[in-house]
């Protein structure tokens, strides 16, 4: 692989859905810009319901693809992100989704072109993954009024609405009733919150692009932890006021959103709540077991005026 000249071969993992009605259109676009960079190759396989990613992944290292591309939504990226963590092979993300919580969080660019330049071209960055039984994610887990703000959007608001119909759907979550949560951080003893729901970060950006766990960094080997004690509108308002106005730590000890940091965190609930990772939701639980895994992927970013290629040996 020559990153200098962008002579390599380059697994895409397109999602349809996530391209809209015009999908053929624009995987020949993709296929074309990459071939027009200088790829010696493209690789090129669709998601399916029976395989979101993951498996077009793990099939792209067998065949000693040099990058992999996820060409899609939150979903497809997490799944290729599951496959992928663990190994030398970069990752470079194509945001198709209407969440797209990595490329918000990294400013990984939207436009074919610039994206193109950075698989190609771009700096290779190790960041931290976290570890939810089988499945991997890069921005944030969580637990509660998250999950079900995401599982209750209708992909048809999305498509209509973009990041608004999370709004609107956060705001019909306001009503659910809080729950007992007994948190346990490493080794430290277990304590009890009374919350809504707790956020689990590598990163501190969610859909909106709102950072609600400023410290959260993607490389330091840490997880973030944001306990969300909202239990009146008030609450909620003065939760927006610190984000939008980006107070971060700033009398946080406290509701409404009270943080802490952690390499594993344990959370038990007193009744079962929906769960998800990077935007993709799964039934509700009562136990949820994270753990970071430090620098575990590899991923395509913007290079910075000045930098060199960093051709990545797996």
């Amino acid at each position: 692989m020559d990153e200098r000249d962008g002579r390599c071969r380059v697994a895409v993992v397109f999602n349809p859905v996530g391209a809209g009605e015009h999908a053929d259109q624009r995987k020949r676009e993709l296929v074309q810009a990459l071939e027009a960079g200088g790829a010696e190759e493209v690789l090129l396989e669709e998601t399916t319901p029976e395989d979101p990613g993951r498996g077009a992944a793990e099939r792209a290292m067998k065949e000693r693809a040099d990058v992999v591309l996820a060409a899609g939504g939150d979903g497809t990226v997490m799944a290729c992100v599951s496959a992928l963590a663990g190994s030398r092979t970069p990752l470079a993300v194509l945001p198709l989704g209407t969440g797209n919580l990595l490329a918000n969080n990294l400013g990984l660019p939207g436009e074919l072109e610039d994206a193109v330049e950075v698989v190609l071209r771009g700096r290779r960055r190790r960041v931290d993954v976290g570890a939810v039984d089988d499945d991997r994610f890069v921005v944030m887990s969580g637990i509660g009024f998250d999950a079900a703000m995401l599982r209750d959007t209708a992909p048809s608001m999305k498509s209509r609405l973009g990041a608004l119909a999370y709004v609107l759907s956060g705001l019909r979550q306001l009503r659910r009733r809080s729950t007992d949560y007994r948190i346990t951080l490493e080794d430290s003893p277990p304590f009890h919150r009374l919350a809504q729901g707790v956020l689990i970060g590598n990163l501190g950006r969610i859909q909106g692009g709102l950072e609600v766990l400023p410290d959260a960094e993607p490389d330091d080997g840490m997880l973030d932890v944001g306990v969300l004690r909202t239990g009146s509108l008030l609450d909620w308002l003065k939760l927006a006021g610190r984000v939008l106005t980006r107070r971060g730590r700033d009398g946080a000890n406290g509701p409404p959103l009270e943080l802490f940091r952690a390499e594993r965190v344990e959370i038990d609930c007193s009744r079962p709540q929906p769960i998800e990772r990077d935007g993709d939701t799964a039934p509700a639980r009562r136990h949820l077991a994270v753990q970071v895994i430090p620098g575990a992927l590899t991923l395509c970013v913007p290079a910075h005026d000045g930098d060199e290629p960093q051709e990545v040996t797996r």
